[in-house]
């Protein structure tokens, strides 16, 4: 498992905010496919930057100890960890703040909003996997990295 080694996690959401899935939305009832489908690829990217830039703080604010690592990033949803359990990193982190909630499916509002931990800790200790696709058995999986 990737959390298995660590002796620190911390969790995180970050999103694009509701102003993105407006958009799409306008874009998706003017009947614009072509529009909908640029617009969720930009929106999509520009949540992988902002992820790149979040794992960078993450891991610079947490591997303050020489010899520590960090595992990739593991969300709700990812290999072995159901969508069900979104709800305890909500019960953690007030995605309020940032305007992201759980709606009855526990999927995010905005869509475009991740949350996920990261562990930290001893080099020798931590799961060495570059991304949670790595272990998942689904190859044809539309989300694969």
């Amino acid at each position: 498992m990737i959390l298995k080694g660590p002796e620190t996690a911390s969790i995180l959401i970050y999103t694009l905010g509701k102003k993105i899935d407006d958009i799409i939305k306008e874009e998706q009832n003017a009947g614009d496919t072509l529009g909908t489908i640029i617009m969720d690829a930009v929106t999509t990217s520009m949540l992988g930057i902002a992820g790149e830039h979040m794992s960078k703080i993450m891991k610079d604010s947490n591997i303050l100890q020489k010899g520590y690592a960090a595992t990739c990033k593991y969300s709700p949803g990812q290999y072995k960890w159901t969508i069900e359990e979104q709800k305890e990193i909500f019960n953690m982190v007030d995605g309020s703040k940032i305007g992201v909630h759980l709606n009855n499916s526990f999927l995010m509002i905005p869509f475009k909003s991740v949350s996920g931990v990261y562990g930290f800790g001893p080099v020798d200790k931590i799961n060495k996997t570059r991304v949670a696709c790595d272990l998942c058995p689904r190859e044809n999986c539309i989300g694969r990295r």
